[in-house]
């Protein structure tokens, strides 16, 4: 990643999910630029985005939640 980028005032926004050494330090760059929103996952495991028009958002919670603590077996979709 490019972290240098997140300071231009040509990026509006940044998401990052990884570790917390470089999100703290993407804090930093994205503070000494204009000011935009970031949204972050550190140091977490099996990171899931969600968007407001997937069919269903109980499933889609449902399947992120097992995915995270269940292992993979063959034949699973």
């Amino acid at each position: 990643m490019d972290l240098h980028r997140s300071r231009t005032s040509e990026v509006d926004g940044v998401t990052f999910a990884g570790s917390t050494a470089v999100g703290k330090q993407l804090l930093t760059y994205v503070g000494q630029s204009n000011a935009k929103p970031v949204w972050l996952e550190l140091g977490g495991k099996s990171p899931n985005i969600v968007f407001p028009d997937a069919p269903d958002l109980d499933e889609a919670a449902r399947v992120a939640a097992l995915g995270s603590v269940s292992p993979a077996t063959p034949g699973d979709s």
